[in-house]
């Protein structure tokens, strides 16, 4: 970005103050003893005052959503280990297969009146998992996997919004650096 003393001419200032103004960190301390030196006009002093403090405002910012950028990429781990513990208990439990049909958005919502689950488990009892493994089986039992594959499809779709939705926010806002952009979307990829 360029500064004050790029775009002015220098010659009248202290040099403590040029140094300072170009990112010099020793210089800061000198430079603001200085800045209320005759040779130093009072409008510029004030200039640099506030572009010092933005400086430190626009500093601060990022290294607050630098955090916010961590902490979101960890909460995402933490739930990708959520989604693997969850599919593993699924697996065991038998339940993998006991929504029979996949639909992305509706799917989302569980049966919620006595019919709709009754027609879930007659679609149940067609597949050869029902037959072979959980012949048998009662519209309660029925229910107890359906919950298990159930919660483990949510949390699949809770990753993708979880993911999706922060990273278009961090990147709009300039958290997320444009180069860092296509790695963040192979991530998305490999997660969906």
């Amino acid at each position: 970005s360029t500064s004050f003393m790029d775009t002015h001419d220098t010659k009248s200032f202290p040099s403590d103050v040029v140094a300072a103004d170009r990112g010099d960190s020793t210089a800061v301390m000198l430079a603001a003893e200085s800045l209320g030196d005759a040779s130093c006009p009072q409008p510029i002093y004030q200039h640099l005052v506030a572009a010092e403090v933005v400086e430190v405002s626009e500093g601060m910012w990022m290294v607050a959503s630098r955090r916010a950028v961590g902490f979101w990429l960890l909460s995402v781990a933490a739930i990708i280990i959520c989604m693997v513990t969850l599919g593993g208990l699924t697996r065991l439990t038998g339940s993998g297969l006991s929504i029979t049909q996949w639909d992305p958005i509706m799917g989302a919502i569980p049966p919620l009146i006595d019919a709709q689950w009754h027609d879930a488990f007659a679609k149940y009892q067609q597949i050869p998992q029902y037959r072979l493994e959980n012949h048998g089986m009662s519209l309660e039992g029925f229910k107890g996997i359906f919950w298990w594959e159930w919660t483990h499809r949510l949390l699949g779709r809770l990753i993708g919004v979880v993911f999706f939705v922060p990273f278009v926010i961090f990147a709009w806002t300039g958290a997320i650096a444009r180069r860092e952009w296509p790695r963040m979307v192979l991530l998305f990829a490999l997660g969906g």
